[in-house]
Order: structure tokens, then sequence, then C-alpha cells
């Protein structure tokens, strides 16, 4: 497995990003990490032409591979035409993984329209499980990818959505539940904060961040063992927020120390 870097906590209002994506390279490459992901704002369907050969050739010089890129739901043809230009601009940086969103059944249709044009790209759809959408949890994209039928949709597994919607299924028994159907994981860690100050809520659950070694949080050990059961060797990508005093280099270290003895 790969480990890459996103650029969430660094993202400001607008779709904007307090850091570059040279310099996050940099970062990343600093940390030990293999690689980053590109989100909306970073690379998406208004990048110029200029911008995006500049990332190309970032990502070549530094030998930085990109494990995902952030696309949209879909639910018109501009939304589908948005979404394939994404995919096309994925797959001319080298990235041929994209994380699209499913709101809902309804856009299956769109979804499978979607990844036959990623087929002739050779790129995968990948949503990522997260609640209020049709990949909410693992039983859901099970039936999601299921219904799309394409050998190159799959999900994106992330356990902490897990966790906050407390699952009976999570963890490594989500990973064994969709198996092959996974084509990118991502991880960030939260725990459960009832009756604590502060804590944000999650659908009416109280939560808080945790760091990734964190008995509270997700069950890391177990997923990446059940990861390696089911053959997955693909990219992981560290998605965490800001953590509350602690730097972001600091935080992306111990994500780093924590994940590399894991896969």
């Amino acid at each position: 497995m790969k480990l890459c870097l996103s650029a969430r906590a660094f993202a400001v209002s607008g779709g904007k990003y307090s850091v570059t994506v040279e310099d996050l390279i940099k970062l990343a490459k600093d940390i030990g990490y293999d690689g980053i992901t590109l989100r909306r704002g970073q690379l998406d369907e208004t990048t110029p032409e200029a911008e995006v050969d500049r990332i190309r050739e970032l990502l070549r010089r530094h030998d930085a591979p990109c494990s995902f890129v952030t696309g949209s739901s879909v639910k018109d043809e501009a939304g589908l035409q948005a979404l394939c230009a994404v995919i096309d601009l994925a797959a001319s940086v080298g990235a041929f993984v994209v994380q699209p969103t499913a709101r809902d059944r309804a856009e299956v249709p769109w979804m499978q329209r979607a990844a036959d044009h990623a087929a002739a790209q050779n790129v995968v759809l990948a949503p990522q499980l997260h609640n209020r959408t049709a990949h909410e949890n693992a039983e859901q994209a099970v039936d999601l990818v299921d219904s799309v039928r394409r050998k190159n949709f799959g999900i994106t597994f992330e356990g902490s959505h897990l966790l906050l919607q407390q699952r009976p299924i999570r963890d490594g028994a989500a990973v064994r539940l969709l198996g092959k159907r996974i084509f990118s994981v991502c991880v960030q860690d939260y725990r459960l904060a009832p009756g604590e100050p502060d804590a944000g809520n999650y659908d009416g659950t109280p939560y808080k961040p945790c760091l990734p070694d964190d008995p509270r949080g997700v069950n890391l050990p177990d997923i990446f063992a059940a990861l390696k059961e089911v053959g997955y060797d693909g990219f992981v990508t560290v998605m965490a927020g800001a953590y509350p005093g602690m730097d972001h280099r600091t935080h992306f270290e111990r994500y780093h120390q924590v994940l590399r003895k894991l896969i």
C-alpha cells in the first residue's frame, strides 16, 4: 500500500487552500508519504490548462503519485459533463481513481455513464463511505456498487463515518463485507463524545477528533488486517482535518508513524 496526504486540513472558505499543491507535495514527501491527493479547488473542471500542466509536472518531478481526484454528484447532463471533465483531467495528471458522490439511487444511471467514460481512460470511480449519501454504510455501498454493475465502479473505504453512525458492521467487518469492491482507502479518526463541551454534531451524535492510535476511535489495526485479507494493495490517503492544540505537520507525522506500521 502507498500512503498519500490530503490538503483537507488546509481548506479555507470558497474552495481554496492555505497551501499550494507544490508545498503540499514537499510536506508530504518530507514526512515520508508517497504522494498526495487532489481535492476540488486544487484540480477540477474549472482548473486552467496551464495549472493542470504545472500539477502534472510537479507530480512527475517529485515522484509523487496522486491517490485520487475528488469529483462531484451528478443529477443531469451538465453534472455528467463536469464529472467527465474531472475524469479526463485526473487521467492527464496520472491519477486513475476519481471519487464522485451518489446522493441517492436515482443517480445510478449517471454513475453508469460516468463509469463508461472513465473506463476509456483506465480510470476507476470510487465514492467514499459518507453520511447522507447512497453509500452511507457498508451495506448500502455493496448495494450501490452491485447496482451500477461496472467493473471500474467501487467504493472508497473510510471507517470513522461508520463509528459515528454506531453501525454494527464497521471496522474490519465492514472491510470484509465490501471485499474487492474497495478501490481506495481514506483515513481520519474521530470518537464519540457524549456530554462533552465543544463537541461536533454528526446527525445528532456528539463527536470529537482523535489521534490515529486512540483506542476510542476507529480500530485501525482491525481495518488494515482485513484490508490485507481481502487483498487490498492500493492507496491509503490521510484526510484528517485540523487537530486542536497540534500543528498540521506534527499531526500528519503521527498518522504516518501509525499507518506505516499497519500497511
